[in-house]
């Protein structure tokens, strides 16, 4: 398992080669080329970077794919849907608990 992926050519060399990765996205190997020159994977691309990665057992999140000037938001957006389970499960009645 890969420790700190601290690039975009780092994750995508830990999938697969950039031509794998244009065939499963459907993409071109250029349009891949190009993730990896700008440091950015795109941003409908994410959660299927995501899910290959645990594939083969490389821990990646959303704010690791995430470009740096967005994390914030991506941590504010995490936190208000975690406040939002937790006040969910907070307010629902014990079902099927006898007090």
């Amino acid at each position: 398992m890969i420790e700190k992926i601290k690039s975009v050519k780092e994750i995508i060399d830990s999938i697969g080669t950039r031509k794998e990765i244009a065939k499963l996205f459907g993409i071109s190997v250029s349009a891949v080329s190009h993730w990896i020159l700008v440091n950015k994977i795109a941003s409908k691309s994410r959660p299927k970077i995501i899910e290959l990665a645990k594939e083969k057992n490389i821990n990646l999140t959303m704010l690791d794919v995430t470009p740096y000037r967005k994390r914030k938001r991506v941590v504010e957006l995490s936190k208000k849907y975690h406040e939002l389970i937790q006040d969910k499960l907070n307010n629902e009645p014990n079902q099927g608990i006898m007090p």
